[in-house]
């Protein structure tokens, strides 16, 4: 899984071991998961996301992991933004 491979200290979410309890528990729901799933995590509405949700991202990935959604789908962000609102 790209999620535990990936330095995310050199993000702004930190190095994992920094995460809050709420971002480790959702993840690990996440990454255990057969369903497709991602969680848009902070300010920056990061994108986090299983193994299955990668035929989502299709050839976004493995850009869109750790990505501000508004980055990765710009096409869509202003309905994301709603819904996150």
């Amino acid at each position: 899984m790209l999620v535990r491979q990936r330095d995310w200290s050199a993000t702004s979410l930190g190095p994992i071991d920094s995460w809050p309890a709420e971002l480790r528990v959702t993840l690990a729901n996440i990454l255990n998961s057969p369903v497709a799933k991602v969680v848009m995590w902070g300010p920056e509405h990061i994108m986090l996301y299983n193994d299955s949700y990668r035929a989502v991202a299709g050839d976004r990935h493995p850009a869109a992991l750790g990505s501000p959604v508004a980055t990765a789908f710009p096409e869509v962000w202003d309905w994301n933004r709603a819904v996150l609102e």
